[in-house]
């Protein structure tokens, strides 16, 4: 792909967290993304889906699988360690 300047996108990203077994949650987001202007050719598609475990209030731990698909399709695994201040 070449790129032949700046392009600017919007997205929607709607999620989910539904807590269940005291420390734990699951999570589904989805995620539309595309480029303005309309020539940019950049439209996607994102479900996420995922499970968190919480070891404290401030420290958890989240994996997550992404099925990307649109201008580009992908799937990813993602694993998080969150800490909140």
């Amino acid at each position: 792909m070449i790129s032949t300047g700046n392009k600017d996108y919007y997205g929607i990203e709607p999620g989910v967290i539904v807590p269940f077994a005291d420390r734990w949650n699951v999570r589904y987001g989805y995620r539309f993304r595309d480029g303005l202007g309309g020539s940019t050719g950049e439209r996607t598609n994102t479900h996420r889906l995922g499970v968190g475990y919480n070891f404290t209030k401030t420290d958890s731990v989240n994996v997550r699988y992404d099925r990307q698909r649109g201008d580009s399709e992908q799937n990813s695994w993602n694993l998080a360690y969150i800490r909140r201040v």
